[in-house]
């Protein structure tokens, strides 16, 4: 029996860019039938007492995780307990990651890569956006898993990182990267077997049992190419 989790979720308890209250990620969650969800939030990691509060009566399963930005662009981390400012590069984010047992995965990595302007991907300064190229990027040396369907990325963009994420034998994971209550369940993560706790799940997403899928409110997503 496969396991949903929405991997990618944003409320106003900790990214200021997002209008999503917790109570209604509660009620959303529950509406759509979605079992599981992670929080990552842009400059904290939720402590475990906001986790109970928002588990609390619905039987949903909430994981503690957070988007980092790094020069090399974001990056979703597991089995962080907190956030340490002073981690910038993503090399020495996975070294401390690695110190504390958790996992990485690169967040919508081709966001604006089709993009002469915005290519905010490019961090070794390279336009080729073929797939032989996106391999290269350095951020794939540093991470467990790679984002490849994103519901706030462009199908195009969803499609790259898929194809990186094949070529370079990195298990693929889907999240909403929800800002807004309409934003849940966009895009999800289907994992082999339910799992209770991060640990659990990091353990999963390591051994690849797991793949992206298009969540219950996909027919609100995802972004068409430009």
């Amino acid at each position: 029996m496969t396991f949903m989790v929405d991997m990618h979720i944003h409320t106003t308890a900790g990214s200021a860019d997002s209008n999503l209250r917790p109570p209604v990620l509660r009620q959303r969650t529950s509406d759509l039938g979605i079992p599981a969800v992670m929080i990552t939030e842009h400059f904290r990691v939720w402590n475990e007492l906001e986790t109970f509060e928002l588990a609390a009566d619905t039987g949903l399963t909430v994981f503690r995780g957070m988007e980092w930005n790094t020069e090399l662009g974001h990056i979703l981390v597991i089995g962080v307990e907190r956030y340490r400012p002073e981690l910038r590069a993503a090399a020495d984010l996975r070294r401390h990651v690695l110190e504390c047992g958790g996992l990485m995965i690169a967040a919508h990595p081709f966001r604006h890569a089709f993009d002469p302007i915005q290519a905010l991907w490019k961090a070794h300064k390279n336009s080729d956006v073929s797939v032989e190229a996106a391999c290269e990027h350095p951020v794939f040396a540093l991470v467990d898993a790679i984002e490849v369907l994103n519901g706030a990325s462009t199908e195009r963009e969803n499609e790259l990182a898929a194809q990186v994420a094949v070529r370079l034998g990195l298990p693929g994971v889907g999240g909403s990267d929800a800002h807004y209550a309409e934003d849940v369940g966009r895009a999800v993560t289907l994992l082999d077997h339910p799992v209770a706790d991060e640990r659990a799940l990091i353990e999963a997403l390591r051994a690849g049992h797991c793949r992206a899928a298009r969540g219950p409110a996909a027919s609100h997503s995802i972004h068409a190419s430009g």
